[in-house]
């Protein structure tokens, strides 16, 4: 009898790929959204996320915009929510 052929079989080291975090970017990202606002008939409503931290918010075909920093936008929906709660516990009472 022979003996089986047994070969070292040798395995690549994986190359190491750059870790990209997701949340972090270089480049604006821009998208239409799927609500509308009036503005000169009703217009579907664009929202640019830029790399410095800044929200665009715009009219569709429109050149019109309106920049706020992402902490304002987190600033003005938690007010939004409390003004919220306050009016649902004031309906409540009464």
């Amino acid at each position: 009898m022979s003996q089986p052929d047994l070969r070292v079989v040798q395995f690549r080291q994986p190359t190491e790929r750059k870790k990209r975090n997701p949340l972090v970017f270089s480049k604006a990202i821009t998208r239409r959204a799927e609500c509308f606002v009036r503005e000169r008939g009703l217009k579907r409503l664009v929202f640019t996320i830029e790399p410095n931290g800044l929200l665009t918010l715009r009219p569709e075909k429109s050149r019109r915009r309106e920049t706020v920093t992402l902490a304002d936008c987190y600033s003005m929906a938690v007010k939004a929510r409390v003004a919220r709660e306050r009016a649902e516990k004031k309906a409540r009472q009464t």
